[in-house]
């Protein structure tokens, strides 16, 4: 079974109009030829894929459900073997490719499919931003479609896909390098942030965590006597980190009055736990004399390079951070000599202090 382009009927078209494609079917050992026109060879393909299914029919496609008709089972098994970050991200990753992938049943997906995706995004602008979608934020939707179809082949609703879905190259969706201030002004910062929000913004910094495990941290893993944080990271690995100086205070505080299954955070504004919209920094950034774009991620960021700055070891440093590989870590070191790179352009430009 294969198809082409007609030998002979497009010779006569007019500029614009769908092409002619011939396809040849073998069915009860009879040779049979169709001729559609298609616009473009992606829907060819896709019309092709659905000869084949016709002509050879297994149980698994002929009940394989459209991609949405997966989705309630995938999101059930999702929710236990996954962290709740990485099921907003989920989520939020499957607002953009259900408007194009949500009535197509897996095997119907093709190479043409992904593409046209791609490039639909790539001509998207992010949000609010004046900028156009990152390719590594497309690789990791299309990860999230990759990781839907896996569901549905182990679960035998489906057969493979005869193809990888692919994304960028590695070159291509590395991430910009990180600018981190000093930590002066990482401090300053934090004092000019709003006051709800201020105290989860520390816990981020001070002790080097992520935004879930900063807003999901439970008042029985907080041991202020011995000076210690149980944190539960990605893949519901538990570490241990040290209670900082400048953190202390803050956790008495949230602690207060609260039973030991209650969320240490919780917003002064709203009374509740917080979302993962918990507000932007770029304000309180600005007034700290701060030109980079800071997120709630970039604090532990922060932690990681400042941590190196003073001079903790690599080993430490993946302990409290809770990377399962050192090279993650090593990425910190990376980051502190861009930092002390801006410093030494401070060399000499400094008052001197009066003797």
């Amino acid at each position: 079974m294969s198809y082409r382009l007609h030998p002979t009927k497009n010779k006569k078209l007019k500029p614009g109009e769908d092409k002619y494609y011939q396809f040849e079917v073998y069915y009860n050992k009879e040779r049979l030829t169709i001729v559609k026109q298609f616009s473009d060879d992606t829907m060819a393909q896709l019309y092709d894929n659905e000869l084949k299914r016709a002509v050879r029919p297994s149980v698994s496609t002929i009940v394989a459900p459209t991609l949405d008709q997966i989705v309630p089972d995938f999101l059930d098994w999702y929710k236990m073997h996954r962290q709740p970050r990485s099921l907003e991200a989920w989520l939020e990753g499957w607002k953009n490719l259900e408007p194009h992938f949500a009535r197509i049943r897996p095997n119907c997906l093709t190479p043409g499919l992904i593409d046209q995706y791609k490039m639909h995004r790539l001509d998207q602008k992010a949000g609010n931003k004046q900028t156009n979608v990152a390719k590594r934020t497309i690789a990791k939707e299309l990860a999230n479609l990759s990781a839907l179809i896996s569901f549905a082949v182990d679960r035998e609703l489906c057969e493979p896909l005869p193809f990888k879905i692919k994304g960028f190259t590695k070159k291509q969706t590395k991430p910009p390098q990180k600018i981190i201030p000093p930590p002066d002004k990482v401090a300053l910062m934090l004092e000019k942030t709003r006051k709800d929000v201020r105290p989860l913004y520390k816990l981020l910094y001070y002790a080097g965590l992520r935004s879930e495990e900063g807003r999901s941290l439970k008042v029985k893993d907080v041991d202020l006597d011995r000076g210690i944080i149980l944190v539960t990271g990605k893949g519901n690995k538990q570490r241990i980190v040290p209670i900082a100086n400048q953190l202390k205070p803050v956790l008495e505080e949230a602690v207060k009055g609260k039973q030991p299954d209650d969320v240490v955070m919780v917003s002064s504004r709203t009374k509740k736990p917080y979302s993962r919209n918990i507000g932007r920094l770029d304000g309180a950034a600005k007034q700290a004399g701060i030109t980079s774009h800071i997120s709630a991620h970039t604090l532990r960021h922060c932690f990681g390079t400042h941590a190196v700055y003073w001079g903790m070891d690599l080993r430490t440093i993946q302990m409290l951070m809770g990377h399962s590989d050192s090279t993650t870590t090593e990425i910190y070191t990376t980051l502190a000599a861009s930092f002390l790179t801006q410093q030494m352009q401070r060399f000499g430009t400094a008052p001197m202090d009066s003797a």
